[in-house]
Parts: structure tokens; sequence; C-alpha cells
């Protein structure tokens, strides 16, 4: 007979992953909320074990990462309260970028006070010597990190394993008291980006035409992001082609557009979109219709649309195979903006702890360079090559609405499963044929039926001997949706269209019946 206390454990359990599956959805590293804070303390005092096999499967997904880390510093929590030695070992081996141990660090001192665990520090001092370098230094201490790099080696005391780290070390220190002029010899990165800032804005693009450019903007280490930044958001047909090899797939398939805007040659643009259409380069990059239906909207009827179809085609591979039964309902009636990425910032949610010194010697811009173009924390310049950044697509194409973003959504979920009705509504309901049809066709046979959209009638309509109903909706009807749901079991209200609900869906699938995938 099952004990009380094994129930809690495996409800415990079925909720925190619930959450966890609920926030890929997003597409950004959300603060951990209360509720997932109070979770993951008490699966670390009763099931420290299961625990840490989430927070290990939670690596694969960069928009979990603070959520990860919150596991990690309530296990290590637990761990110092039982006398459990290995705790030290265990924080240096869950740091994995370089923004990690003042975000851990930030999230101690904030549930926990000040007073830091010398097991903590520990950890995070072999994180710091194995992490901080000169990338890690130009690409995550800002002003705006949760904690700079100075104040976590203030507090943990690393010693550096070279003298090109002590020299890493040294200049972090200087850059936190605004003491930026000179860059020592022994960093030739961080000087070599420190030359380009000191170039007058006006000449800058002049430098990108030069055959050297892109070889000279390796030596910086800088992404494309920063380049742009560098320019003062002027960017060339010259400055593109400098930095395409920086450039994701997502961040080439975003910026379609701009190319043609910039006059990007022939040459080089059929290298691009051939690159698009490449069966291994969809599959690596983890594209989604979504994201390619929004690159058509922003270039349509252009030198890019062959590829954009053919990638629109691959890109079902990326999207999950549902089993059993699935009804897919389509909200058509919809026709507000809808954003074709995951945000760019993160935005916070909690207050942070600040461990700073003294707020007074915060970096300001060097008054020589242009100020505009100074060097500050960039996201990684390929959010699908490195497996750890955070999810970002482009700017958002006001031509791709909330209704054209649900009927891919549903379209490519429908069509990859095992077995799916899909049927769209507003003021009447739809069947919409799948059987022999590619999805840009499905996409294509779906048209805005306006009106006021009832999904509760929608539901009472085709709700059958379905395994699970998936319904893309507008926010105002989200209440009803759920409430015409009599018999709960796999349903799924999205109001918030966007690719992370493609990982999400066979998650929250999983954590209902406590089928773990770790």
């Amino acid at each position: 007979m099952r004990t009380r206390a094994l129930t809690v454990v495996e409800t415990t359990r079925r909720e925190i992953f619930l959450l966890v599956s609920r926030a890929l959805s997003a597409g950004y590293a959300r603060f951990p909320a209360e509720r997932f804070t109070v979770l993951a303390h008490r699966l670390a005092v009763a099931d420290d074990a299961w625990l840490a096999r989430l927070a290990d499967w939670m690596t694969r997904h960069d928009s979990l990462r603070r959520l990860r880390l919150a596991i990690v510093a309530e296990l290590a929590h637990a761990r110092l309260s039982t006398g459990t030695t290995g705790t030290r070992k265990t924080i240096s081996q869950a740091l994995l970028r370089a923004d990690e141990p003042g975000e851990l660090l930030t999230y101690w001192i904030h549930r926990y006070g000040r007073a830091i665990p010398k097991p903590i520090r520990q950890g995070v001092a072999d994180a710091t010597i194995r992490l901080y370098d000169e990338a890690a230094l130009a690409t995550y201490d800002s002003p705006g990190a949760a904690m700079r790099f100075a104040d976590v080696l203030g507090l943990t005391h690393p010693v550096p394993a070279s003298d090109q780290q002590a020299k890493v070390f040294g200049h972090a220190v200087d850059r936190r008291r605004n003491l930026v002029e000179r860059v020592p010899a022994g960093l030739p990165l961080l000087r070599a980006r420190r030359s380009l800032h000191w170039i007058p804005a006006q000449r800058r693009a002049t430098l990108l035409q030069r055959p050297e450019a892109a070889e000279r903007l390796a030596l910086t280490g800088m992404s494309w992001q920063t380049i742009e930044r560098w320019l003062l958001g002027d960017m060339t047909a010259p400055a593109w082609i400098a930095v395409l090899p920086s450039m994701s797939y997502q961040d080439r398939l975003a910026h379609l557009a701009d190319f043609d805007r910039t006059g990007l040659c022939d040459e080089v643009a059929h290298a691009i979109a051939a690159d698009l259409a490449d069966p291994a380069s969809v599959i690596r990059s983890g594209v989604t219709p979504l994201e390619i239906y929004a690159a058509m909207r922003s270039v349509p009827a252009s030198r890019w649309s062959s590829a954009l179809r053919q990638a629109a085609h691959l890109s079902l591979t990326n999207v999950p195979a549902l089993p059993g039964h699935t009804l897919v309902l389509i909200d058509r009636s919809d026709p507000r903006p809808h954003p074709r990425s995951e945000p760019r910032s993160e935005p916070r949610s909690e207050p942070r702890s600040n461990p700073r010194p003294d707020p007074r010697s915060e970096p300001r811009s060097n008054p020589r360079p242009d100020p505009r173009s100074e060097p500050r924390s960039e996201p990684r310049a390929n959010p699908q090559s490195d497996p750890r950044s955070d999810s970002t697509v482009g700017p958002a194409s006001p031509s791709f609405t909330h209704a054209d973003a649900a009927a891919v959504f549903g379209a490519a979920l429908a069509l990859r499963a095992s077995s799916a009705d899909l049927v769209e509504f507003g003021t009447v309901t739809a069947h919409v044929p799948l059987r022999g049809r590619s999805l840009p066709e499905t996409v294509d046979s779906l048209h805005p039926i306006g009106g006021v959209a009832s999904p509760a009638r929608a539901i009472r309509d085709h709700l059958k001997d379905h395994n699970r109903v998936v319904i893309l909706t507008h926010p105002d009807s989200a209440a009803e949706t759920a409430e015409a749901i009599t018999t709960p079991g796999q349903e799924h209200i999205i109001t918030n269209v966007s690719s992370g609900w493609f990982t999400a869906i066979p998650l929250i699938e999983m954590a209902r019946i406590a089928a773990w995938p770790f």
C-alpha cells in the first residue's frame, strides 16, 4: 500500500515538471516564481536523486537555465543541511555558461542571504576558473548582468589558472571600477575590440568593405549583434557579408528583408538560400514552421520564396509526432499582430539581490570612443549552435498576425500527428482536409472566418473520441474554452502561440502521467 508521503512526493514531482514544461513555451529564461522555489526545496529534501536528474535533463534547454540554477541551489542547501559531502563538485559541474556563477550567487543571496557557505563559494570559484576568459568577459560582463564578474571574484576568491586568466580577472575588476582606458597587452581579443571602437563612427562602414574585414572581425570575437551596435544600426550589404559567418540559421532567416533592403548581391543570396533549404541545416538548427512562415511574410514573392517553401516542408521534422488521435481547433477570428519570435530580452519578474560594493563605481561609457557603440554584454551569436543560449529569432513582422501563427502551428501539429482532425472556427466551423497535402497547401487552405469565435461550440461539435485536443485561441476566450472541456484529459489551450509549444506539449502530457524523459 502506498504511503501518503510517497503520494505527496509524486504529486510534487508532477507539479514541478509541469511548471518546467510550461516554461519551455515562453522561449526565454524565466526567473523562478515562488511556487517553483517551494517545490524545488521540498524535493531537494524528499527526493534529491530525482531532482538532480531533472536538473541534468534541463541543461538541454537554455530557456530553463534559471529554473535549473534554482534547483541546483536548493539541492546544495539540502546537502549542507544534512551534512552530505560533494556540494563543491556539484556546484562547479552545474555551472555551464560564464554568466551562471553570478546567476547562482544572486539566487542564493536573494533566497538565503549574503552568508554564502564555503562549499558554495568554492564550487563557484572552480567554475569561474573554467569559464572566465576573454570572450566570456566581453560577452557576459555588463551592468545589466545579474552579478558582475568582479563581484563574483570578490565573493569567491578563485586562484587564476594562468597568467592570462590573471589578466582577465584583473581587467574584470578594472571594468567594475570604470578603469577601462587601457586593456592589458596579454588580452588580444579585448584589445582588438577596443581598437575597433576607437574608429570614428563615420569610417566604420567603409572599413567593412575591405577584403580583410571578415578576418579582422573574427579576431574580435564579436557577434553580428555587437557589430550592428558598433555600426550604430546602419548595416550595409558589405556589413552583412562580413557578419554572415557568425549568424545562425534563425538569424539569417529573420533578416532576409534586411539583406534585400541593403542590396545583398545575388551570389551571396544564393548561398544563403541553399543553406536555408538544406535538410541537414534545417534539422541541426531546430527551426520550426512558425519561424519559416514569419520569414515568408517578411519577403513575399522574392528570391527567397523557393528556398523558404522547401524549408517549411523540411521543418516539419522539428515538430513532435503526437501519438493517438488529436483534435486541433484553430480560432480564425483573431487578427491581432503576433511577434514572430520569443522576446529578445529577458524580463525580470523578481527583485535581485545587489552584491555590488559601490553603486557609484558602475562603468560608464568611455567618452572618447563612440558611447553608443561601446562593448556590452551580448547574447550568443548563434542561439541554435549554442544549445545553452537564449532563444531568439528576430524582429516582429506586423504582417504575421496571431491568426496566421495559429494557422501554421495548428496545421504543422496536425500533419505530424499519427492521426488528427484539423478544424478552423469563427462564427462557423469547418473541417480542413489533411490527406495528401503538404504544409504550404494546408496553410493556404485556411482562411479568416471573422466574427466572434465560440470555442465552446467548436469543442462540443468536434471533440469526440480524441486522445487530446489542442485549442489555439486568444486570451479573452481562454476561460470559456477551459469551462467547455467537461472531461479534463490531454487538453492544451494556447493563447500565446510560439515555437516553444512544439516542445512543451509532449512534455506536459508526460508530466500528467509521471513519465519522465530522464
